[in-house]
């Protein structure tokens, strides 16, 4: 669906080239002569200019304009002479254009192309406008060098009517500016183009505006800026925007909201600038159900809480906080928030009565639509909480990923949120789909148990468990040990999680509960700029079968696919780049169907150059 724009008023205001070294032969982005903003078209011209250099004879090019779309493209008056045709493939975010003569003719210096761009509606953008992947070639077929000059035409404005998008979901942190960047992926999981509109707000319910950049296009150099994008997303294409990091000096922080009339989903990463560190937070739905956490504030770890009001009018946010026997903490203050008001804490600092122990924290609004997202602070390393779900069922839900010895450690958190007591059934898995044998701790009690692939524990109404691997002995030949891989199924309707994390460098991720039965799941995934991303598979089931792997690029094509063997109770992880050379220095999403009659979990891992790591949401299949 293309968003309707109700009135556009553009204008010039600056031109970003690309620079270009003194003599080379070019391929530049120029406005045309009085060119129209009537219906929010925008017509640029391609123009050729070979410096004196040889004339080419054939010309290709990628075209990018990731907030327009393209209307039409003809051949200019300089590639008409040459008796060249234009043909151009790809309507949104890129296109693919060609000089397609059968002949040898030189195309002279002038205008090749002429593309129609009509606006997409935003409250204020930069529309970058940039010409990648040149090819080119001299009658006599030599290859020749040419550079490409984008440019970027600011353009301001009104938006469309929203009243056909529904509310999607949100994401209840964003932090910008300082030391804070904040990336955004949206992704279109469904089978057709869909608009999407993301609004930001600040903590005091006001629009917020944010500079924002394509890394597609880091020669762009001035962000846009705008409290709300709005952007056609590709079916099965994934839009990345990130925050300037040097166009705002201090922080700021705030929420977003997601709406969308398709299958649009998507997840934000903030990222403190100096550290490397990273955590994720995943796109929430608008369920009315209470928000419910688990904190953990002892031992040195920390909790951080977010919370975002999405109604119009002020609301008053209660918590019931309990202990890890599920005992209530005392009755904390209510916090009041403003229409689309925002707030962040630590919860000790907030609810001293939180200060040392672990439990649990409920957030009621008395009715009112809350968004809610923990943060945990282990020495340097941050990661996300996820949300708990208070009725997971008592279908085997799987933990996706699980690593014990060779300086990894996995804990476990189990929580009961029905008001009486539930049993809780873990069962450890090898990637081969056999029993797993642990050591396992109990930090809360120090009971320890000793090469176990199962436990049954039963929780109290309310009551938090702990579990937590031990290292693996060493080796009696004295080698290197190898760590335990696997995963786990939890059965009993108790709620959870786990977080692993490597010894040696402190850093930490979550792995949620996986409690959907979904017939796919997508992961964003982006291997540029020295990123790499991991992902793990686990069949929640012992029906075994082939598994299928979809992989996409950043605008939706199709790469290839993957068909594996997944056992009985199985699970393979992989470095993506290493096992599926095509993902190589790409973005683009991974698609993950279960064996015929299976159910499976899925977890992404995003390593950054130096180490730090943090977890992928995993999203559910559109329609």
């Amino acid at each position: 669906m293309t968003m309707r724009v109700r009135h556009l008023r553009a204008a010039v205001l600056s031109w970003l080239l690309t620079a270009a070294w003194a003599g080379a032969q070019t391929l530049a982005v120029m406005p045309t002569p009085g060119w129209s903003t009537s219906g929010g078209i925008l017509s640029v011209d391609i123009q050729l200019n070979s410096q004196g250099g040889v004339q080419p004879a054939a010309l290709e090019w990628t075209l990018g304009f990731p907030v327009l779309e393209l209307q039409t493209a003809t051949a200019g008056p300089a590639a008409m002479a040459a008796g060249k045709p234009l043909q151009c493939s790809g309507r949104r975010v890129l296109a693919r254009c060609a000089l397609v003569g059968m002949n040898t003719n030189s195309i002279p210096d002038g205008v090749i192309a002429t593309i129609r761009l009509r606006a997409a509606s935003v409250s204020a953008a930069l529309a970058p406008v940039m010409l990648t992947n040149i090819g080119a070639a001299s009658p006599a077929a030599d290859a020749l060098s040419f550079q490409g000059e984008g440019a970027a035409i600011t353009l301001v404005a009104v938006p469309g009517p929203t009243g056909d998008l529904l509310k999607i979901g949100t994401m209840a942190h964003i932090v910008a500016g300082g030391m804070w960047k904040t990336t955004i992926t949206l992704v279109n999981t469904g089978s057709s183009s869909s608009a999407a509109q993301l609004d930001f707000f600040d903590n005091a319910g006001q629009p917020l505006p944010l500079p924002l950049r394509y890394p597609i296009y880091p020669v762009v150099t001035t962000p846009l800026r705008g409290a709300t994008l709005s952007q056609t997303v590709e079916a099965g294409s994934v839009v990345v925007l990130e925050t300037s990091t040097t166009d705002l000096p201090e922080p700021v922080e705030g929420w977003a909201r997601l709406l969308s009339a398709g299958s649009i989903q998507g997840f934000v990463i903030f990222t403190h600038t100096e550290t490397h560190q990273e955590a994720a937070v995943p796109l929430q739905s608008l369920s009315d159900w209470p928000k419910s956490l688990a904190f953990d504030n002892t031992a040195g770890k920390q909790t951080g809480v977010a919370l975002a009001n999405l109604t119009g009018a002020p609301v008053g946010v209660s918590a019931v906080i309990r202990g890890d026997q599920g005992q209530l903490l005392g009755t904390p203050p209510v916090i009041d928030l403003v229409a689309g008001g925002h707030t962040s804490f630590m919860l000790e600092n907030a609810y001293g009565a939180t200060a040392g122990l672990r439990g649990t924290v409920e957030f009621k609004a008395a009715g009112a639509a809350i968004s809610a997202i923990g943060l945990r602070a282990n020495g340097n390393a941050i990661t996300t909480l996820p949300l708990l779900n208070p009725d997971p069922g008592n279908l085997p839900n799987s933990i996706a990923q699980v690593a014990a010895g060779a300086g990894w450690t996995t804990s476990l958190t189990l929580v009961n949120l029905s008001p009486a007591s539930s049993s809780a059934a873990l069962n450890f898995y090898t990637q081969q789909g056999d029993p797993l044998p642990l050591t396992l701790v109990y930090p809360q009690t120090g009971a320890s148990l000793s090469g176990v692939s199962s436990t049954a524990d039963v929780l109290p109404s309310g009551a938090t468990v702990e579990l937590k691997t031990q290292p693996a002995p060493s080796p009696p030949d004295g080698s290197q040990a190898q760590p335990a891989v696997g995963s786990a199924t939890l059965t009993g309707g108790v709620s959870g999680f786990a977080i692993f994390r490597f010894d040696a460098t402190g850093q930490e991720a979550v792995v949620p509960l996986e409690t959907r039965g979904a017939s796919s799941y997508w992961l964003a995934y982006d291997n540029t700029d020295g990123l790499a991303t991991g992902f793990a598979i686990a069949n929640a089931t012992g029906v075994g079968g082939y598994a299928r792997l979809t992989f996409r690029d950043e605008s939706g094509a199709p790469l290839g696919t993957s068909d594996f063997i997944l056992a009985p109770n199985g699970q393979a992880s992989f470095v993506m780049a290493d096992r599926f050379g095509i993902t190589a220095g790409r973005r683009g999403t991974i698609e993950a169907a279960p064996p015929p009659g299976g159910r499976i979990s899925m977890i992404g891992l995003r390593a950054t150059p130096d180490g730090k790591f943090t977890t992928l949401p995993v999203m559910e299949s559109g329609n």
